[in-house]
């Protein structure tokens, strides 16, 4: 059996030499490797048994024992004969930063097909695992974790390149709302659209993503609720500047006209678009679907949005006592760590319960099912559209949460196309309207009838 995912003709069980030599040869991988150690890693008998005693000694002697201790503690000789093999390779094949990489892609995968073997063995014995997705979840998220905190004295640059010069902020192609959030959607974090049904979550990630795609960065869009060609439909409306009616009765030779001039404005862009049914998907789907992209198709997202999380269930076997308040809130946090582990934005949202359902004005208390969920956020917008902005075609816009201490508006009101799927800025004169429609000028009470006063009141 071949480890092909480093395109390489070696074997697993060269490769488990491989790791027994790091472990010697270079102290940076035994830092991270011995204290998590573990013989299952290994299928070899002999490569077994030298791991087993590396961890006794360890465990006895707080480290791991030197080359010649190696082989005392061998008594068979065909262990010590390939141990021995081991430390053969030279040095210069382990000491390098690529080799903890693939040594931890290789254990999370050995730790996967156990979990795999143990499920298919329990299924031809007829009996129950009720473990296997917990088992599953640990193995797929192993890691050497290898960080021991920022020194706050000794970092300057870190805080310096990672804030002021290097900060990955993407914007959502809608200034006022950007502005908002110091400019966009930042990395290693969750926004969350909060709106009621039917006003536009779906239209505004369509918008969203748009306008990525247009900035050349790579989205990934999962929908849970609308189909991949529906999403599709809707995106294409925006960037070929169409209405539904205008796309759904165009020639193939005047759609390949339009789409080809869409394209060639996205060029260096990419949008990939994954459906899931409702209820059947959880974050460790998601992330194993991430890494799946990568190695198959070298897509990496720079942005990630999910329509929406309310349509998930958290990893592992939910009890029969969870509600959707504990489901949702795991689902947010476990969606926002696999947002913090590959450091891209999460746009995804919510929806409002009944007491939210019409209203001109919603927050925090309106979330339907789960306020926990919206603890795990760093920024929610607020969407709503009162009958006298929808004839106008606007949104309000109210951003209830937000951590990112932006001294600013927190209500504004945007255009929205619906045809053509699509969030945009309003002018000056067009904010004025709006402003006007939402708080219209106070009534002067009318006092032409008499401005005397009847000194018969006082009677």
């Amino acid at each position: 059996c071949s480890f092909s995912i480093f395109n390489s003709t070696m074997t697993d069980r060269e490769f488990e030499q491989i790791i027994i030599k790091a472990i010697y040869a270079n102290p940076s991988i035994a830092s991270k490797v011995i204290p998590v150690l573990n013989d299952t890693w290994f299928f070899d008998p002999d490569h077994k048994y030298i791991a087993r005693a590396i961890m006794k000694y360890r465990g006895d002697y707080g480290e791991r024992p030197n080359a010649i201790e190696m082989k005392m503690l061998l008594t068979d000789p065909r262990s010590v004969a390939e141990f021995e093999t081991c430390m053969a390779i030279p040095d210069e094949q382990v000491t390098t930063d690529f080799t903890i990489n693939v040594i931890e892609e290789f254990v999370r995968r050995r730790l996967v097909k156990i979990v795999t073997d143990g499920a298919q063995e329990y299924a031809r014995t007829g009996l129950k695992n009720t473990s296997f997705a917990d088992d599953m979840a640990t193995a797929e998220s192993f890691s050497f974790d290898t960080n021991l905190g920022i020194d706050f004295l000794e970092n300057p640059n870190f805080l310096y390149e990672g804030i002021v010069a290097n900060e990955k902020i993407y914007p959502m192609g809608v200034k006022t709302m950007d502005d908002m959030i110091g400019g966009g959607l930042h990395e290693d974090s969750m926004t969350i659209f909060l709106a009621p049904t039917n006003v536009g979550k779906t239209l505004s990630f369509c918008s969203v993503a748009a306008s990525l795609l247009l900035m050349n960065k790579r989205v990934l869009y999962i929908t849970m609720e609308d189909s991949e060609l529906k999403i599709y439909q809707r995106i294409a409306q925006n960037l070929m500047d169409l209405t539904q009616t205008e796309l759904k009765t165009m020639t193939k030779e005047a759609f390949m006209k339009r789409f080809n001039m869409m394209k060639q404005r996205c060029m260096n862009g990419k949008l990939m678009i994954r459906h899931y049914p409702e209820f059947s998907t959880n974050p460790m789907m998601i992330n194993a679907y991430i890494k799946e992209l990568k190695e198959k198709n070298k897509f990496v997202p720079e942005v990630v949005i999910v329509d929406y999380i309310g349509c998930m269930v958290p990893n592992g076997k939910p009890g029969k006592d969870m509600n959707d308040n504990t489901r949702l809130m795991l689902v947010a946090m476990q969606m926002r760590a696999i947002a913090t582990t590959y450091h891209f934005p999460l746009l995804t949202g919510a929806q409002v319960n009944r007491g939210g359902y019409g209203s001109a004005e919603i927050g925090l208390d309106d979330v339907a099912s789960s306020f926990d969920q919206v603890t795990k956020a760093d920024a929610i917008f607020a969407i709503t559209q009162p009958p006298e902005l929808k004839a106008g075609g606007m949104y309000k816009v109210a951003l209830v949460k937000t951590r990112y201490g932006i001294n600013g508006p927190t209500v504004t009101t945007i255009g929205v196309d619906i045809e053509k799927q699509r969030l945009q800025d309003l002018s000056y004169s067009e904010q004025t309207t709006a402003h006007d429609i939402m708080e219209p000028a106070a009534e002067i009470p009318d006092t032409s009838a008499t401005n005397e006063v009847d000194f018969n009141d006082f009677t």
